[in-house]
């Protein structure tokens, strides 16, 4: 599957498992703007948690690190992707350290983990 992906030019399937089921995500490769304005330029230390999330991941943390206070439709409306793909990389990152919640859950704000 990885040879096929990247014969195509397409990115890497991601795998996800839940209970008792494994779930694989394909993408069209169809990359955003935003992905690429995200991930420009790398300033002080690389956080080695970040080199192993995906597009989606990296560019929602970036975005909670840049603005805390915008909400998951905001997020999802600026990195043109669904508020369930955010949902899903916002329980990546609390996961592995990278974000926490500040606040309640209505009023309050994720906040990245330097």
């Amino acid at each position: 599957m990885f040879k096929e992906m990247a014969a195509a030019g397409l990115p890497a399937p991601e795998y996800s498992d839940n209970a008792f089921m494994l779930n694989a995500t394909i993408r069209n490769g169809e990359l955003n703007d935003a992905y690429d304005e995200l991930n420009g330029e790398l300033n002080g230390e690389l956080n080695p948690s970040l080199l192993y999330l995906n597009k989606s991941e990296l560019a929602v943390y970036h975005l909670i690190e840049k603005a805390p206070q915008n909400t998951r439709q905001e997020i999802a409306d600026q990195l043109n992707i669904s508020t369930r793909t955010v949902d899903r990389a916002i329980k990546v990152l609390v996961q592995k350290d990278l974000i926490v919640r500040e606040g309640s859950k209505k009023t309050g704000r994720w906040r990245a983990i330097k």
